[in-house]
């Protein structure tokens, strides 16, 4: 228990740190500003111009919290549709999570060669949540966790030997590192504080993710049916 807190103590420190410095960062060069809006948005191609509510939501793929609030929000964008509400997931990879980073760039892989598999992706990466996740693989270096997302891709078409280009200097891995990184200074600029964190319309709502659709319909309808 001890050796447990203690743990814990050393990571939110380095939390902090990392937190720390990405705001100086920001206040000192100013926030990238990036190549597209950003979040994977669900259902893009079916979303209406005038669509009168979005929701944007903040999350890590190696946090269980976001692993809970993940197929929630799935449910409340198919209930209400795109043409009433655009849903659109934002990488937030946590610094005190080892390999959430790698596994943001590998959604942003295949989102940029099998677009429309990017949601099932992340759902097959929280459904394998118990061996991905960061407890059962600190020690595992960046290769063998690259190989276990590119195993993941793999069932979406995407090869597992194209992902581990990631790991090499080319092209490949500087698009999704700087896909990564803008996005992430992006939550940072927004004052994403952890995952899930939700916003509505550009506004903080919730980070908790035991809501449920019934939670989340109750402040929902009065925006959409007003």
């Amino acid at each position: 228990m001890i050796r447990t807190i203690q743990i814990d103590i050393i990571m939110a420190r380095r939390c902090a740190f990392v937190l720390l410095f990405a705001l100086l960062e920001l206040l000192c060069n100013g926030v990238p500003v990036p190549k597209r809006p950003p979040g994977f948005v669900y259902r893009e191609s079916e979303v209406s111009s005038t669509v009168p509510v979005q929701m944007e939501s903040f999350i890590d793929l190696l946090c269980s919290d976001s692993r809970d609030a993940f197929p929630v929000l799935r449910q409340v964008a198919d209930m209400y549709g795109p043409q009433k509400l655009r849903l659109s997931m934002v990488m937030f990879p946590l610094p005190y999570h080892p390999h959430a980073y790698w596994a943001s760039m590998v959604a942003f892989y295949v989102n940029r060669n099998k677009a429309d598999s990017t949601y099932d992706f992340m759902q097959a990466v929280f459904e394998k949540y118990d061996v991905v996740n960061s407890d059962a693989n600190m020690n595992t270096t960046n290769y063998k966790a690259v190989r276990m997302f590119g195993e993941i891709a793999s069932d979406f078409g995407v090869p597992v030997e194209s992902v581990l280009g990631l790991l090499e200097d080319s092209p490949v891995k500087d698009r999704a590192l700087d896909d990564a990184r803008v996005e992430w200074k992006y939550g940072c600029s927004r004052g994403a504080f952890g995952t899930p964190n939700v916003f509505l319309n550009g506004v903080f709502v919730t980070n908790n993710q035991s809501w449920t659709v019934n939670d989340w319909k109750a402040v929902l309808d009065p925006m959409i049916y007003y």
